[in-house]
């Protein structure tokens, strides 16, 4: 068939047929092992390979741009731009999201800061292979995104910060160990910062239950005031939220969907009473099963008797 009757398609088939094997070979040139041979081995840089990998490439580019007849040159003309762009956009790093997540991990597990990393994205962004490569580390750790929970709320007489169940287990936890359900532990107390001053902290702690694993403990939350907060509940309102969203929707992971379920809280008898919102451990009316008055009896506090009604979720709540 003579050059004339080629088709259009039939020359962009074979031109990006030539690119393809030119690509592979610049891609594996360094994985090839040396054939054996009975001659003498000449040893030849492989930068020198790969820029007569690449000067072949651009020449064919000019070959089939030139070697063009006249009387089918506004068609052919055509078939060059379309090959032209398709090879521009030819990557040679077909995975970016895997890497980036890699990155990701990296520069959280070994305490990068965010402007160096933010350096080492230009860096890698000037090869070809990563020119859609975000330059801020924000966008790559996913800490640019407002929402309510990323802001500084005030719970009287302090301040809290919620960081969350999901970004603590997908930071802290391999999620591809687990099942379909996360059973989640959470510990709540509080920690006096100084004896000097009255400043304290009131953090939730949490751990995800696996076996044959030592638990990693991440923060949820943390408060900072003079003294407890006043209403418990404020204090556990986004910490609750997000724990019946992650219950009824789960966390959306590329190992599936999982669900995770409250195992239990860990509190000391003080941050019992104030979580549940009932009397101190030795008040009078202190009991969190039962409505039963106290008494006095030596110095302690007792509880006589069995036969009182049981709490309700309206007495707790009041």
């Amino acid at each position: 068939m003579s050059k004339l009757n080629v088709s259009k398609s039939t020359k962009r088939r074979r031109f990006l047929e030539e690119v393809e094997t030119v690509n592979f070979l610049i891609d594996n040139q360094l994985e090839l092992d040396p054939q054996p041979s009975t001659s003498r081995d000449i040893s030849v840089p492989s930068s020198n390979i790969t820029s007569s990998m690449q000067s072949f490439r651009n020449d064919l580019v000019l070959d089939f741009s030139t070697n063009i007849s006249d009387s089918d040159t506004d068609t052919d003309e055509s078939v060059c731009k379309e090959i032209t762009s398709e090879i521009s956009e030819i990557s040679l790093f077909h995975d970016e999201q895997s890497m980036l997540n890699s990155l990701a991990k990296w520069a959280v597990n070994h305490s990068i800061t965010s402007k160096a990393f933010s350096s080492l994205l230009k860096i890698l962004k000037n090869h070809v292979c990563f020119k859609h490569f975000p330059t801020d580390s924000r966008t790559v750790l996913k800490t640019n995104k407002l929402s309510p929970s990323n802001e500084i709320q005030t719970i009287t007489p302090g301040i809290y910060y919620h960081f969350g169940i999901e970004n603590g287990l997908k930071s802290f936890y391999d999620l591809r160990n687990f099942g379909e359900k996360i059973n989640l532990v959470v510990g709540i107390d509080g920690l006096p910062l100084t004896k000097s001053s009255s400043s304290t902290f009131w953090p939730i702690l949490g751990y995800a239950c696996i076996s044959n694993n030592k638990p990693n403990v991440f923060i949820i939350g943390l408060y900072w005031g003079k003294e407890k907060p006043k209403c418990s509940n404020l204090y556990l309102r986004q910490f609750v939220d997000e724990l019946k969203s992650l219950f009824s929707n789960g966390i959306f992971t590329e190992f599936g969907t999982k669900y995770v379920i409250l195992d239990a809280i860990c509190c000391d008898l003080p941050a019992r009473s104030f979580v549940m919102r009932t009397k101190n451990f030795n008040g009078y009316y202190s009991c969190s099963r039962c409505i039963i008055g106290g008494e006095r009896i030596n110095f302690t506090t007792c509880f006589l008797g069995t036969n009182f009604s049981k709490r309700t979720h309206i007495d707790f709540l009041n």
